[in-house]
């Protein structure tokens, strides 16, 4: 019978970034809370409510769990999760204010030095 660590070794060695890139769980996870991490951070300043963010993170996670990370650029994949949980939610924002946030997040990862724009100055109509 197995037990629930064989079970999650099993889980952690099927996943397409493993086979793909050949990383260890340990690194895979830590990729992981770094996409957790982000889109908390995305939705943070986007004034989102916390159910659309967590769907927003559960959405990244199944989707890595059927793509390798490496395979799929999370610049690309992680505003388009927030894009479909504020659908689901029906949250309303324009996409340019979610690029606009994710731009601005790579920046000061990428450790931009001048200011950084002021986040969210769009003006609602």
């Amino acid at each position: 019978m197995l037990n629930e660590e064989d079970l999650l070794k099993d889980i952690w060695r099927s996943t397409p970034t493993y086979a793909h890139l050949n990383i260890r769980k340990h690194d895979e996870q830590r990729i992981r809370v770094y996409i957790a991490e982000t889109l908390q951070k995305a939705g943070v300043f986007l004034k989102l409510p916390q159910p659309a963010i967590a769907t927003a993170q559960h959405i990244c996670h199944r989707f890595y769990f059927r793509e390798s990370i490496g395979a799929r650029d999370y610049k690309l994949v992680l505003p388009a999760c927030v894009l479909i949980s504020i659908k689901l939610h029906e949250v309303p924002r324009v996409l340019r204010e979610i690029l606009s946030v994710f731009d601005q997040i790579w920046l000061i990862y990428e450790g931009y030095k001048r200011p950084v724009l002021p986040l969210l100055s769009f003006t609602r109509t």
